[in-house]
């Protein structure tokens, strides 16, 4: 009934869902719900991540070198396994930096996420013109725990949205008046501020010395 799922790791489950909304398994499948955690992860990591394209990476192409660095960082976890690996980025050696046709894709080894920093399994050859590499980062260092809250709220949402999508929000049958209150916005609400908490970046509180006068005091 349901498109094939694409993914392979979920940050929430379809019981998590279920809970949420006080449903049981025969009010809300697993297939149908899985379809919509699926959806609603690929929406939250555009939600809190940008995408990189081909940026030219830093470090020596010398044939023994097999480190380099990104401009942007924490890389973002993709494939959903809350952990971040060569499956979440690609690398590409070119051998004519103006021909895209010449890029060949690299194995990547370890990734240090919180540092930008790439790890090659083998040394490019010195013959590459430049490497590059495609990836996502966060803005801000991304709690997991929250980002399963997020995509069981959004999944929530999703599956009663379609349920719900078609009623009047006005109806009337003689003296008897119905008004639709749309209370799948209350789940979206609550997945935009769980997002808000994920991007935001928090204040740092420092201790600064006593103010300096550089006037005398009469």
């Amino acid at each position: 009934m349901y498109e094939a799922i694409r993914l392979t790791n979920y940050y929430c489950t379809e019981e998590d869902v279920r809970m949420g909304l006080h449903l049981k398994p025969d009010r809300a499948d697993d297939e149908e719900l899985r379809y919509w955690i699926n959806e609603a992860q690929l929406e939250l990591l555009r939600d809190i991540s940008l995408s990189v394209q081909d940026e030219e990476v830093g470090g020596d192409i010398n044939g023994s070198n097999t480190t380099f660095t990104v401009s942007h960082y924490p890389i973002a976890d993709t494939d959903f396994d809350k952990a971040v690996g060569s499956n979440d980025v690609t690398v590409y050696g070119w051998v004519d930096g103006n021909e895209p046709a010449t890029k060949t894709e690299l194995t990547v080894s370890t990734i240090y996420v919180n540092y930008g920093t790439i790890v090659l399994s083998s040394a490019p050859s010195s013959t590459y013109d430049q490497i590059t590499m495609d990836y996502r980062y966060y803005p801000n260092t991304i709690n997991f725990d929250l980002a399963a809250r997020a995509t069981r709220e959004l999944a929530a949402f999703k599956f009663v949205f379609t349920k719900y999508l078609l009623i009047p929000e006005r109806l009337a049958h003689g003296p008897i008046r119905y008004t639709f209150g749309k209370p799948y916005n209350r789940l979206y609400k609550e997945y935009q501020r769980l997002v808000h908490l994920m991007i935001t970046k928090p204040y740092v509180i420092q201790t600064k010395e006593a103010v300096k006068l550089f006037r005398r005091q009469y």
